[in-house]
């Protein structure tokens, strides 16, 4: 080969090496985009150090795979909308052979989810896409959110009062992934709670009138903080990021609230001894409003009692409140027995306070006889049986 043959050879052979690199170092460089380059000497602190509680994704890929740059601008435009939500990130195994290798990559492209510990990573199967991406890493996005209802409300409110609450009204039964994601990130600073527009109660409370609504409560505002920007990852963050500055951390998380025992989060529990105090023996000002049974109550009785909840429950913060529950007198028999009951299922009326009291519902396990007790007792004309003592213990199972 002639002299400036070679010469012209051995150029465009450089040219296109230089073209493959600089292609490579630019796939992910720029403004528009929540993607981290990554290195060895910046995976632990972006990578390692996440997984306790985030979800991370990362591009693996090489100049030449055939794939990667279109997938990259899919990638970026996706890492501006979920950033906060998931940890986005790219190596580019030309550069950083050793830390693919590190890593057992060994097929370009390659998309890694990287779970919460202790779920091990895994590789994306299927469609090349970052939607379809995000829609498989969603299952492992950790949450911090209960579900907040009528029958649970006040014991989230009160619960760590110097933790501020955020409650998301919403049509929804489960939570956004963005809540999800921004009960994590306030972990030990804010409670989250999610609330169902069929809590026709709780929107008229705290004044929602549509959804999706977050609202703010803080033990020193008389009333909550509405939220009324974009609901948006980012935009909902800075809001909530601005107030918890000036809020005392109480420590632990919304799982960590008394809210979340399970008979707090159902509106008619079962009557024992783990849930006897929560929901009956240790509540002020309250009615309870027994049914007891052999054994648990058919749906038919609990649907009544769901019913006599929301048409009787509370709408403001005095007076007698009506909470409903069942008793099963084949576990519970020392208890049930002081009602006296010849037949069940039966309803007793129970006043748990110092005055123990009690009085049996005359009338069948439907609404309107119900409702005929509650106006009579309401009335002051229902006559009460004192009990004297203490009542007898319930059992822990």
């Amino acid at each position: 080969m002639a002299p400036v043959a070679r010469t012209l050879y051995v150029l465009v052979g450089l040219t296109a090496l230089l073209v493959g690199l600089v292609a490579a170092k630019n796939l992910y460089v720029g403004l528009k985009m929540n993607v981290t380059p990554l290195s060895r000497m910046n995976w632990d602190n972006v990578i390692t150090k996440g997984r306790p509680r985030l979800v991370s994704i990362v591009h693996f890929y090489r100049s030449n795979d055939g794939q990667s740059e279109q997938f990259s601008a899919d990638y970026k435009t996706v890492s501006l909308d979920l950033d906060g939500i998931y940890k986005f990130a790219a190596v580019d195994c030309d550069e950083n052979y050793e830390l693919c290798e590190k890593e057992g990559v060994t097929k370009f492209p390659t998309v890694r989810v990287y779970p919460p510990l202790p779920v091990p990573p895994f590789d994306h199967e299927g469609e090349l896409s970052a939607k379809a991406v995000t829609n498989v890493a969603a299952r492992y996005v950790l949450s911090n959110v209960i579900t907040v209802t009528s029958a649970n409300v006040d014991t989230f409110i009160s619960d760590s009062p110097a933790v501020p609450k955020v409650l998301l009204f919403t049509d929804k039964k489960v939570a956004p992934l963005i809540f999800k994601a921004l009960s994590k990130s306030f972990e030990k600073k804010l409670f989250f709670g999610l609330v169902n527009k069929e809590e026709e109660t709780l929107m008229k409370r705290y004044g929602v009138k549509t959804t999706p609504q977050i609202v703010v409560i803080k033990a020193n505002e008389k009333k909550p903080l509405l939220y009324t920007g974009e609901i948006k990852y980012q935009a909902i963050f800075d809001f909530l990021n601005v107030h918890s500055e000036t809020f005392v951390a109480g420590g632990g998380s919304s799982q960590d609230s008394a809210a979340t025992k399970a008979w707090l989060t159902e509106i008619v529990p079962e009557l024992e001894g783990k849930s006897g105090k929560d929901i009956c023996f240790g509540v002020e000002n309250v009615l309870c409003v027994i049914l007891v049974s052999d054994g648990k109550p058919d749906k038919e009785y609990i649907e009544t009692l769901k019913e006599a909840h929301k048409l009787f429950d509370r709408k403001i913060d005095r007076g007698t409140k009506y909470n409903f529950m069942w008793v099963d007198r084949t576990k519970e028999a020392e208890f049930a027995n002081i009602f006296g009951l010849e037949s069940v299922p039966n309803i007793a009326i129970l006043n748990p306070g110092r005055r123990k009291r009690f009085v049996i519902h005359p009338g069948s396990v439907t609404l309107d006889s119900l409702k005929d007790t509650f106006d009579k007792i309401s009335g002051g004309d229902m006559r009460f049986t004192n009990l004297k003592g203490d009542l007898p213990s319930l059992k822990l199972r």
